[in-house]
């Protein structure tokens, strides 16, 4: 309840776009794409309807959403994931976003990653991909890049493969780092605004439905990670709150407000601002 009041409230600020960083629900079933995300997406959000399976033909009305693979959306094997980004009427797994100064590179992180039994292991992205993606990266005409993905490049708070950073990701695109202006991620369902790290700005912003007790992300053990002093309040059932990022873009200039959403009183704060 406490997600579709929010999302509700992201409607209000009648966005162009809406991109959502996967982990839609647990396991990526057709049940669960259907019930617990198109039919709560599809009306808030004011997108066209189609019938499930149907493609997404009206691509003018807005606001365009998209939705990026969370490895929850692939247990089920990831055809209904596949489904209904064809009724978003959105093109495949990864895309880019372009206006004439800015780009929004979504990466495929999770195709790799769908054994719950894995979780803890380091995922990767296909070459073929890596290939484009470093094509737009690499001829950007100009454009500052955000790179979007579900998937983490580092940590505070987990092991990824054993380790605070995704080593395998990282040999994948350590040389366009110094090119990015910014990375943001899911997949840990909090907020953590990290300091530069790796020659990357990163950004996790997983924290829009999933409950999470607040006892799971205490005293994060990967001291060698920087971190902003940015954190979610906690609700009176022990969970942190939900929360989402408004984007404002004025030519080069970006401007990032980092909400944290207040359920019980259908209100809203601001944790965190930047400029990019």
């Amino acid at each position: 309840d406490s997600a579709k009041k929010m999302l509700a409230r992201i409607a209000t600020y009648k966005p162009d776009v809406v991109i959502h960083l996967g982990d839609v629900y647990y396991s990526g079933t057709q049940c669960e794409v259907q019930n617990y995300f198109y039919s709560i997406w599809q009306p808030i959000l004011g997108i066209p309807k189609v019938l499930w399976g149907s493609k997404l033909t009206d691509l003018k009305t807005g606001p365009a959403t998209f939705h990026l693979p969370g490895n929850h959306d692939m247990y089920a094997g990831g055809q209904p994931y596949y489904d209904v980004i064809d009724m978003l009427g959105q093109p495949a797994s990864y895309f880019c976003l372009q206006n004439d100064h800015w780009q929004f590179l979504a990466m495929d992180t999770s195709l790799h990653d769908s054994n719950p039994l894995t979780v803890a292991d380091a995922t990767f992205v296909d070459a073929d991909e890596i290939t484009w993606m470093k094509d737009k990266v690499n001829n950007s005409g100009g454009r500052k890049t955000i790179l979007l993905s579900h998937h983490q490049l580092f940590t505070a708070f987990e092991q990824i493969g054993g380790a605070p950073i995704n080593g395998k990701l990282l040999a994948q695109v350590q040389d366009i780092l110094p090119k990015l202006t910014a990375w943001m991620w899911g997949h840990e369902h909090n907020l953590v605004i990290y300091e530069k790290y790796l020659n990357v700005l990163g950004r996790c912003i997983g924290h829009g439905a999933f409950p999470v007790s607040a006892s799971q992300l205490q005293n994060p053990p990967n001291a060698g990670v920087p971190l902003a002093k940015v954190s979610l309040a906690v609700d009176s059932d022990g969970f942190y709150r939900h929360g989402y990022v408004i984007m404002k873009l004025d030519d080069a200039k970006a401007d990032l407000t980092y909400y944290q959403y207040n359920a019980d009183t259908d209100s809203e704060s601001v944790l965190f601002t930047e400029t990019l």
